[in-house]
């Protein structure tokens, strides 16, 4: 089966990192979470 990433977009509060959790542990795939990537190389909050 071929890989193939999953991009969840939406409004804030709508459940997407819940779901991404779910999904990638389901799929037995990493989630990332941008919003945090951004937040842990800029030392501030992205929302």
């Amino acid at each position: 089966m071929e890989r193939t990433n999953i991009f969840l977009g939406g409004f804030m509060a709508a459940g997407k990192t819940s779901t991404g959790r779910e999904l990638g542990l389901r799929m037995g795939r990493p989630f990332i979470d941008v919003d945090e990537l951004i937040e842990e190389r800029e030392g501030m909050s992205v929302a």
